[in-house]
């Protein structure tokens, strides 16, 4: 359940691409999964997410995340 509690916590954008990333490098391997890694992040990192992140952080708070 504590495990369950941080990642419902986490950004989803970020627990998706995760997944997507874990689940490619089962599938098609590791190597697959690399070259995938940052063309995938780029929409992550310029998305509102990132922002509440590093607001959050600045500010001494919880982030909260809607996904975007």
């Amino acid at each position: 359940m504590e495990i369950a509690e941080k990642i419902a916590k986490a950004a989803p954008l970020g627990v998706q691409g995760s997944l997507k990333s874990s689940r490619l490098a089962i599938s098609e391997g590791q190597e697959v999964a690399r070259e995938c890694l940052f063309p995938e992040l780029r929409p992550v990192m310029a998305s509102e997410e990132v922002q509440e992140g590093i607001q959050s952080f600045l500010e001494r708070r919880e982030a909260v995340f809607k996904g975007k």
